[in-house]
């Protein structure tokens, strides 16, 4: 079984998740990165953040090339931004980077992911097979905690 982890990180919690996922299945992972990055912080990164995603930007990627053919699952990761995604993911999505793949996809936040699964199985789901979601919260607040769910889950999940 073949497993690739897709991810955008700002603060690292996304990351954490994401390479345990492919720790666990010992699975190739290709962090998105924006040609821009936003470099804001503190409050100024909610509202720049918040504006990519109610303007519903696609900002260009860093180039990557995977032949996605030859993975079996394919897990997508996000941090939430304004109860939604972050505008890589859509990114992603939009612009046919993958289709036609069995995605899980997964979110780390300080708790406010209201909305987030329904937005992003309809993104997904347009052109890929939605396999699940799960979030993450306080990742790195807590990280032995998180990887530890992180594995129950993908225990859970008994992918073959």
């Amino acid at each position: 079984m073949n497993i690739l982890v897709l991810f955008y990180s700002y603060e690292g919690n996304t990351a954490m998740v994401a390479e345990t996922i492919a720790d666990y299945y010992h699975g190739d992972i290709i962090r998105l990165t924006p040609v821009k990055e936003m470099t804001s912080t503190g409050f100024s990164k909610y509202f720049w953040g918040g504006k990519q995603v109610f303007m519903k930007e696609c900002p260009p990627l860093e180039p990557f090339n995977e032949d996605y053919a030859k993975y079996d699952y394919v897990f997508v990761g996000s941090p939430v931004w304004s109860w939604s995604y972050a505008p890589a993911i859509r990114t992603l999505f939009e612009n046919n980077h993958l289709a036609g793949k069995k995605v899980y996809f997964f979110t780390t936040s300080e708790g406010g992911n209201k909305g987030v699964e329904a937005k992003a199985k309809q993104l997904i789901g347009r052109s890929n097979q939605w396999m699940g979601y799960r979030d993450f919260t306080n990742v790195l607040k807590n990280k032995e905690l998180k990887i530890k769910e992180t594995r129950d889950w993908l225990q859970a999940l008994d992918l073959k």
